[in-house]
């Protein structure tokens, strides 16, 4: 994306996150997409535990709903996780 984070049309440009949510019980773990164009979660995913599958499952969340065309830029920032 060469830090251009804006979008013209919906499901032109989605970027994603993860992070850990505390709970009394443990921690949460929850996968984001975001449409940049609306600025809108797209897809999620939540688990107890940090592995591949939670990614996939809010990714695939996205696809299935939205549909999007050839040519949407996916974008995550690769962290240690």
């Amino acid at each position: 994306m060469d830090r251009d984070v804006r979008a013209s049309e919906p499901n032109q440009k989605w970027v994603t996150d993860l992070t850990s949510l505390p709970c009394p019980d443990g921690w949460l773990r929850l996968a984001t997409v975001m449409d940049l164009y609306s600025r809108s979660i797209v897809g999620w995913a939540m688990h107890d535990r940090l592995e591949t599958l939670l990614v996939v499952e809010a990714l695939q969340m996205a696809l299935n709903q939205r549909q999007p065309r050839a040519g949407l830029v996916h974008h995550s920032d690769r962290s240690s996780q």
